[in-house]
């Protein structure tokens, strides 16, 4: 009797021990639980508030490129307005997850940035079109206008993402902004192609390297025209198909001009030796 009663408090006990051992491990379950609840509550505060600061820097940066004015470069500002685009994105994402209240600043600071951002490119098409019109005008080397051309083209780029973001009203106004650029990019390569040619035209033909100058400013102006000519109007086309035609006009006055110099060398060498 005595055994079977040593027998059955020893199973309490280790009933009493095992059942405190299963509330340590749950006490201690439940401690990770809200440790790592704690840690994803804080890594999602963290990240909106990265989003937000992000933002306001990218917002920040391109208001100071705006208040420059004509002093602003036209890739730094189509730059900046891909960077606040990129940084809206981000928001955007870290306000999924974020608390009512945190969503509620992103989603305020959004909206401001998307109006910076298309006063940005609205600023990055303008700059980038004067650019353009400027390197025409002063009939720059090939480098300097494909660098133009570039430059425009990172401006429509910045712009077209803006507009794909924005409200109604801004939409329509990018929009509008970007064909005026697409069209001034249109009428400025055909302007550059015809200085070209007669820069071409003019160039001396008894000079090798003034004549590759200038049939290699007109070949690059022929590339470069016509990666628009086909969402260009038929004068485009025209300008690209009569600097193709004076290119091998041109080139042909200039063998010619090289093999009378030649032989005039020579009958100015058989004079002398006689």
């Amino acid at each position: 009797m005595k055994k079977k009663v040593l027998s059955l408090l020893f199973a309490c006990i280790m009933i009493l021990s095992v059942l405190a051992i299963s509330g340590c491990k749950s006490d201690e379950l439940q401690a990770q639980i809200d440790e790592n609840a704690t840690k994803a509550e804080t890594a999602v505060t963290d990240a909106a508030a990265k989003a937000e600061t992000d933002l306001a820097a990218a917002k920040a940066e391109l208001e100071a490129l705006i208040a420059a004015g004509d002093a602003a470069d036209a890739k730094d500002l189509a730059d900046a307005v891909a960077k606040l685009n990129s940084a809206i994105d981000a928001a955007k994402a870290a306000a999924t997850t974020a608390d009512d209240a945190l969503k509620a600043d992103l989603t305020a600071a959004i909206a401001t940035a998307k109006k910076e951002a298309a006063d940005g490119a609205s600023a990055a098409l303008d700059a980038a079109v004067k650019k353009l019109n400027d390197a025409v005008a002063l009939k720059v080397d090939a480098a300097a206008y494909n660098k133009a051309v570039a430059d425009l083209d990172a401006a429509v780029d910045a712009a077209k993402k803006t507009a794909s973001d924005a409200d109604a009203a801004l939409e329509t106004k990018l929009t509008a902004a970007i064909e005026a650029a697409k069209a001034a990019a249109v009428t400025e390569a055909k302007a550059y192609v015809d200085a070209k040619v007669a820069e071409l035209v003019a160039a001396d033909k008894t000079s090798t390297d003034a004549f590759n100058k200038a049939i290699a400013d007109v070949n690059a102006a022929i590339d470069a025209a016509e990666k628009l000519a086909a969402d260009a109007d038929a004068a485009l086309k025209t300008s690209i198909d009569e600097a193709k035609a004076t290119a091998v006009t041109e080139a042909k006055a200039y063998v010619d001009a090289q093999i009378a110099e030649f032989k005039n060398t020579l009958d100015t060498q058989d004079e002398t030796d006689k």
